[in-house]
């Protein structure tokens, strides 16, 4: 039996199949859009392509493979298009995972791990966000994943539990680095590399320099929190969610300042109109995973840059 990772080309989960495949676990690996790049992994794990939204052909993926979890790592995860694309966003977020686990409850499949997001909670006067905090999606996105963690009630055989991911960056290597031009890291250093001016969205959040404030965690303590989960004996039930963040907090000009350390240059700036979604200050209260898995992530930013910009 194995283990299916979902989403196996994307950011994380290129990460999380490359270590797992190399602790010789037993994986099953899918995604919408093959890349042979991703994919060729060079170990001993099973490879498809895979609409989920189509529930006929991943019904008849199940009958063929027996697996005894789900790491569900696929979905559309931009903030500002999915105000652009909600159907699509609803379709590949919340529909798709309720397939799987209609399916994994039909063929006895007892463990699901689902990516989950710190965008299901509410604004919080201080920002610091525990897994009791309310729940009060700000975008589309949210939404979405607000609305498959709590299909997780209908299917009660089936043993869910959602990694509320902050922002997730760094690289193990550079083949796996994020690409996902988006997110502010990869964003800064694609325009690093083109020349671009970057655009900084708001400057009037309630931060100490007026910009967003946001907790990253590593990329390899995330896949880290999935290897432990996994190879736990016995999950507790009653623990939905876990909150999978550093517990420190940096605003975007701290972000800038410590690549601009790096590189040993000015990186160039535009204070742009503050988008849609975006709240001031977002960080993980972490005591529920340390607690629960042994483990929290505490890897500072400069060594995520690090490793991002050798």
């Amino acid at each position: 039996m194995s283990w299916l990772i979902t989403g196996a080309n994307g950011y994380i989960g290129r990460h999380v199949a490359d270590h797992l495949c190399r602790l010789e676990k037993h994986l099953t690996l899918t995604d919408l859009h093959p890349n042979p790049k991703f994919s060729n992994l060079s170990l001993p794990c099973n490879y498809a392509a895979l609409d989920l939204r189509d529930g006929n052909m991943l019904e008849d993926f199940f009958k063929d493979y027996s697996f005894q979890g789900v790491i569900h790592l696929a979905g559309l995860k931009s903030v500002p298009e999915s105000f652009k694309s909600t159907e699509n966003y609803f379709e590949a977020n919340v529909r798709a995972t309720e397939t799987l686990l209609t399916l994994c409850e039909k063929y006895s499949v007892p463990r699901f791990i689902f990516a989950s997001s710190a965008a299901v909670y509410a604004r919080s006067h201080n920002g610091i966000l525990d897994e009791s905090s309310p729940l009060q999606p700000s975008s589309p996105y949210g939404s979405n994943k607000l609305a498959a963690e709590r299909l997780f009630s209908e299917f009660p055989s089936v043993n869910s539990i959602a990694l509320r991911l902050f922002n997730v960056t760094g690289s193990a290597h550079s083949t796996l680095t994020d690409v996902h031009g988006t997110n502010l890291i990869p964003k800064i250093i694609s325009d690093l590399k083109t020349g671009e001016t970057l655009s900084v969205y708001g400057k009037n959040f309630r931060t100490r320099d007026g910009t967003a404030e946001r907790d990253f965690v590593d990329i390899i303590d995330v896949v880290k929190t999935i290897e432990i989960l996994i190879g736990k004996e016995r999950w507790d039930p009653e623990i939905q969610s876990l909150n999978v963040g550093s517990g420190k907090g940096y605003t975007v000009l701290e972000v800038i300042s410590i690549i601009e350390k790096r590189i040993s240059a000015r990186i160039p700036l535009a204070i742009c109109d503050q988008r849609e979604g975006d709240i001031d200050r977002v960080i993980a209260n972490t005591q529920r995973m340390q607690h629960y898995l042994g483990f929290s992530p505490n890897q500072d930013l400069d060594a995520m840059v690090e490793n991002l910009i050798p």
